[in-house]
C-alpha cells in the first residue's frame, strides 16, 4: 500500500490502529490542505536536547513562537498541536494567531477538512468527530476514523471498514478490509482474495475485483495494477492507458509519474511521454512543479520536462501555496520559494 508522506512527524497522527487502506499519495492535493502557515521546529534553549514547534510564514517570518511539543501544517486556519498535560502527551488545535481554541484533552488528532469535522482520538482508545468550535459531533466510538472526503468518512469497527456520512450515519457497512477515500464519486476496496475494485457511495460494485491494487481516480482517471504492470482505466472500467508500466502514481494536475526499466518519467493523461524515463525516483506534480532525482539528489522540473530547481536537496516535497519542504544534504530540512531560494532553514 501507499502511504501517505507527512511534513511533521506527530504523534497527534492516527498511527498504530490506523486500517489499511489505499491512500493518494499527494496528501495536499487530495485533502485540500493549502496552508500559509508552516510547521517548523527549533532547538528549545531551556532543554537542549530537545525541540519545540512553531509556524513561520511563506516569507519565512516566524507568526507563532515555537512552543509545542508537536505540530502539523494549518488547515482551514486551524492546527493540531501537541503539548504535556499531566505528565502525558496531548492534542488540542489552535489558530493562526496562536490562540488555543479547543483544549488539550484528545489523544490524537487529524487537520480538519472542508465538512467542517476532524477525527480525534479520546481517552477511551475510541475515534469520532468534533467541529471547529470543539463540540463533538459524531460520537467517539470507532476503533479507527479518517477524515472526510467527497462526502464519506471510513471509519473501522472491530476488523471492518466502512463508510459513514457527515451526520454519522453508517451509509457503507463496514465489511472491508481494505480501501480508499472516496473521490469523484469511487471509491476502490479489495476483497478476501485481495483482489480491488470499485464502488460507488451506494456499495455497487461498479467496477469487478480483477486488479493486484488500485488507487483512486483522478482526474477522471485511476492507476491500476494487475500481473506486476500498471496503467490507467476509466471510471467506466476500460483501459485508457495500457498496463505497461513497473509501478505509477495518479494523474495529478494531468501528469503521472510512472517507472520502467528501473527509471522514472512522467506521462500525460493520453499516456504520451512529457519526460522520457531517466530518474531515480519522481513524486507528484503540484503548482505545476514535480520533484525528481538524479545523481542521488532531489531537484524540480516544470510541466514541459524543464528543470526549474537543479538536484540539490536530498528529499524534496510537492508545493503548496508557492513553497515547499526540502532537506539539505547536511541533514536540516527547510523551505523553498518556486524561485529555489531558501525562506528558512533550521539550523544544528
Amino acid at each position: 500500500m501507499l502511504a501517505v508522506p507527512m511534513l511533521i512527524v506527530s504523534s497527534c497522527k492516527k498511527k498504530s490502529t490506523e486500517p489499511t487502506v489505499t491512500e493518494p499519495y499527494n496528501e495536499l492535493q487530495m485533502w485540500g490542505y493549502v496552508p500559509d502557515l508552516y510547521s517548523i521546529d527549533v532547538i528549545n534553549k531551556s532543554a537542549p536536547m530537545t525541540t519545540k514547534y512553531g509556524f513561520i510564514d511563506k516569507t519565512g517570518s516566524i507568526k507563532i513562537v515555537p512552543s509545542y511539543e508537536l505540530c502539523e501544517d494549518f488547515s482551514y486556519d486551524m492546527s493540531n498541536v501537541t503539548n504535556w498535560v499531566d505528565g502525558e502527551l496531548k492534542c488540542g488545535y489552535i489558530n493562526h494567531t496562536g490562540q488555543v481554541v479547543i483544549p488539550f484533552i484528545y489523544k490524537s488528532g487529524s487537520k480538519f477538512t472542508s465538512s467542517g469535522l476532524a477525527s480525534v482520538k479520546g481517552e477511551n482508545d475510541k475515534y469520532g468527530y468534533i467541529d471547529r468550535t470543539g463540540a463533538v459531533k459524531i460520537p467517539l466510538q470507532y476503533d479507527f476514523a479518517d477524515d472526510f472526503h467527497d462526502g464519506l468518512a471510513y471509519v473501522q469497527t472491530g476488523s471492518g471498514i466502512g463508510f459513514i456520512d457527515n451526520a454519522g450515519n453508517l451509509v457503507i457497512p463496514a465489511i472491508y478490509k481494505y480501501v480508499s477515500i472516496f473521490n469523484e464519486g469511487y471509491a476502490s476496496v479489495a476483497n478476501d482474495g485481495n483482489k480491488f475494485g470499485f464502488i460507488d457511495k451506494n456499495n455497487n460494485l461498479v467496477i469487478g475485483y480483477i486488479y493486484d491494487f488500485a488507487d483512486i481516480f483522478v482526474n477522471g482517471l485511476a492507476h491500476v495494477n494487475a500481473d506486476g504492470k500498471s496503467g490507467f482505466i476509466r471510471k467506466d472500467g476500460t483501459v485508457a492507458i495500457p498496463l505497461s508500466f513497473d509501478m505509477a502514481g495518479s494523474m495529478w494536475e494531468g501528469c503521472a509519474w510512472v517507472k520502467t526499466g528501473g527509471l522514472y518519467g512522467f506521462i500525460n493523461s493520453s499516456g504520451q511521454y512529457i519526460v522520457t524515463p531517466q530518474y531515480e525516483k519522481a513524486r507528484d506534480f503540484s503548482e505545476g512543479y514535480a520533484a525528481f532525482k538524479q545523481g542521488g539528489l532531489y531537484g524540480y522540473i516544470n510541466k514541459a520536462g524543464n528543470v526549474v530547481i537543479q538536484p540539490q536537496y536530498s528529499l524534496a516535497y510537492e508545493f503548496t501555496n508557492g513553497v515547499a519542504k526540502v532537506v539539505f544534504p547536511d541533514a536540516p530540512y527547510g523551505y523553498i520559494n518556486k524561485s529555489g531560494v531558501v525562506i528558512w532553514r533550521k539550523t544544528k
